[in-house]
């Protein structure tokens, strides 16, 4: 109807409606009809910042990298503040590991700017792809002012005013109200961000301790960002809790009461917080409770520490006994740490060895272990299948397309994918939460040495491998070790009869 009645503002609004259902700049997300759209709107008119930031997701998807950053530098000249761009620009970069590149952009652009696009960014992995750059190409010192001036800057800016400007002074009074309260929360949750950048970029644990204390026990808001922070923050207190348990073993009494105090208080602080988020596997299965209940034995407090424990095996056990098996990885990991804990160490490599198998099974032999994965619903990438049916060659050992175990090494490992391949070895820690190393990273880990060393866990750390030896199998409910078969019902009935035989029942 537009092109008969020959106006060019109805065709650009048609064109610009189709661009804007074809094209998600913030995922870098493109349909393929979007190019043909996009075409025909800038035939009419090159200067719209959106249109031109679209073109630059197309040439993400036709890995036409090069064609995307003109694009993308092009949509910020006409629009600098439009932080989907400014992050878009940054993770093509990094996605072409070129992370001088990504920090001339952030030098170009200014902190200021910089700092607002982080601000309103949805997701830790595009702050972790830009600290892990940073680091990369010894830079990182303007990633933290970037960081530093969102935490001090909660002032709202002259165009946070005018969105919030409503000929209703009492609209205008609320929008002013939830815009602050954002802010605020947004600016909490950064010290949290930049606590994880000392700790784990830089290794300075002790820069990470002030700003996470002040975030987790004085200045919690980041407790009201929602989705982000129910998918990010028990993240969190794991690691504030792993950092708080490591100075709590120092030999100084002082120092070790003080920060078992902390870490009482940040259990409280994790109890609040996921009653508020309603987590869907309860307050019994954090990392907090059972580095509490360590330091609690190392103490003497051993009556504590029990109950503790206890409470934790049990809701592990509740958890592996109900029927909502997609929370079972859950109570094996915490069954893991807890049999190590406990000195049962072989009960610990098979509940470990459960929590990365029990879904797809494993068997010691890798084609079998591709057959079972088939059974239960796992495809190969196109290389991997046969021309007329979804099959692996009997012949074809390479089973590094099946579900795999991310590495703690992060982009520092060495496999592509940053994945641990499904029936290889890995090490968990069992002090860290969800922290398994591949191989490669577990030796660099334990060496300390080079421009790989990791800051990641601790080289002083026990560690669970899996598969151990003796596994042979995990299918149709059943544990195969040396032989002998065991059905999973009757294997955990097994852990909880000799619970309480371990050594923290000991007297």
């Amino acid at each position: 109807m537009a092109q008969e009645q020959g106006s060019d503002d109805a065709l650009k609004e048609f064109y610009l409606q189709q661009i804007m259902a074809y094209v998600d700049v913030r995922l870098i997300r493109a349909h393929e009809n979007a190019l043909e759209a996009i075409e025909n709107y800038l035939k009419l008119d090159d200067s719209n910042a959106k249109v031109l930031a679209c073109l630059g997701v197309v040439c993400v998807e036709n890995h036409d990298n090069k064609g995307a950053i003109e694009h993308f530098q092009k949509s910020l000249e006409l629009n600098k503040r439009d932080h989907e761009v400014g992050i878009a620009l940054l993770r093509t970069l990094f996605g072409m590991k070129d992370y001088e590149g990504m920090m001339s952009q952030i030098e170009h652009y200014g902190v200021l700017l910089v700092g607002s696009w982080l601000r309103n960014s949805d997701s830790f992995i595009k702050h972790k792809e830009i600290m892990h750059a940073a680091r990369t190409v010894n830079k990182v010192d303007i990633v933290i002012k970037c960081y530093e001036h969102e935490i001090q800057n909660i002032q709202l800016s002259d165009e946070d005013l005018r969105e919030v400007k409503d000929a209703d002074p009492v609209k205008t009074a609320q929008k002013t109200l939830l815009y602050r309260t954002r802010r605020v929360a947004i600016s909490s949750m950064f010290r949290v961000y930049l606590g994880w950048l000392y700790l784990e970029i830089l290794g300075q644990p002790d820069e990470a301790f002030e700003l996470w204390k002040t975030a987790f026990f004085q200045h919690s808001e980041f407790f009201n960002k929602g989705s982000l922070a129910t998918e990010f923050i028990p993240d969190f207190f794991a690691l504030f809790s792993q950092l708080i348990y490591e100075k709590a073993l120092d030999p100084d009494p002082e120092v070790a009461g003080r920060m078992i105090f902390h870490l009482e208080h940040l259990h409280r602080r994790e109890k609040v917080f996921q009653e508020f988020h309603k987590s869907p596997i309860g307050t019994g299965l954090g990392n907090v409770n059972l580095l509490l209940a360590r330091l609690y034995l190392k103490h003497g407090r051993k009556d504590e520490a029990r109950k503790m424990l206890n409470d934790q095996f049990q809701s592990a056990i509740d958890i592996l006994g109900d029927e909502i098996g997609c929370y079972d990885k859950f109570g094996y990991d915490a069954l893991a740490a807890l049999l190590f804990l406990n000195g049962q160490l072989e009960k610990a490599e098979v509940a470990s060895s459960l929590k990365r198998f029990f879904e797809n099974g494993f068997d010691v032999e890798p084609k079998k272990r591709k057959d079972d994965a088939l059974e239960h619903g796992q495809q190969p990438p196109p290389d991997k299948q046969d021309d007329s049916v979804s099959t692996v060659s009997d012949n074809d050992d390479d089973d590094t397309w099946l579900k795999t175990v991310v590495c703690a090494g992060g982009y520092t490992c060495e496999n592509e994918s940053r994945g641990i391949p499904y029936g290889a070895t890995a090490y968990t820690c069992t002090t860290c939460a969800n922290v398994n190393f591949c191989e490669t990273c577990y030796d660099s880990l334990r060496k300390e040495t080079g421009q790989r060393k990791l800051f990641v866990c601790s080289p002083s750390h026990d560690f669970i491998k899996t598969p151990p030896e003796g596994l042979e199998k995990i299918k149709d409910q059943k544990i195969t070790m040396n032989g002998k078969s065991m059905s999973f019902v009757d294997w955990l009935a097994e852990v909880r009869k000799e619970w309480k035989t371990g050594l923290c029942f000991k007297s």
